[in-house]
């Protein structure tokens, strides 16, 4: 037969902790959990207040990088200007939606680029193209004339394109 045991203030009838036991515990590991979620702060310099330093990191923005080229043998005017596009062409009846762009200037063919993006802006059920092209004094010369898919899968950042020339306006 099973001894009774004894009842005291901190048990319970199961002979566990008492309620107001319970919740000391509770408040207690509560308070860790605030303090550790507070910002460390930095002393001050005497006659200042001290400052919290901030935890936070900014989103690190993600790339897509590649090369552009042309076939034709011609060197480019040094005041032509290379810019790189990436859009969402998921809606075939609307204007492409830019994720990001970038421009590089004294250009050497082939112009290597990095093109810097938001991932959150990123829908999984988009199509994303990189689309080329070279500018001078405002005008088109070169431009990329085919689809160029990006960011199918995580592992997708990477393009290389070749550009057509543009017919010369009459």
């Amino acid at each position: 037969m099973a001894m009774p045991v004894p009842r005291n203030a901190r048990t319970d009838r199961r002979g566990g902790a008492s309620a107001s036991a319970s919740a000391a515990a509770l408040a207690a590991l509560l308070a860790f959990a605030i303090a550790g979620c507070a910002a460390p702060v930095v002393p001050a310099a005497p006659g200042s207040a001290p400052t919290a330093v901030s935890s936070a990191r900014p989103t690190a923005a993600a790339s897509v990088t590649g090369t552009a080229t042309y076939r034709e043998r011609m060197a480019l005017p040094p005041d032509a200007v290379f810019e790189a596009i990436i859009e969402d062409v998921s809606k075939a009846d609307a204007p492409a939606v830019v994720l990001g762009r970038t421009q590089v200037t004294s250009i050497q063919v082939p112009v290597s680029f990095s093109i810097a993006y938001d991932p959150a802006k990123l829908d999984p059920r988009a199509r994303y193209s990189v689309r080329t092209r070279i500018l001078v004094e405002g005008r088109l010369w070169f431009t990329s004339d085919t689809r160029h898919p990006v960011l199918r899968d995580a592992g997708d950042t990477r393009v290389d394109i070749v550009m057509r020339r543009v017919a010369a306006a009459p």
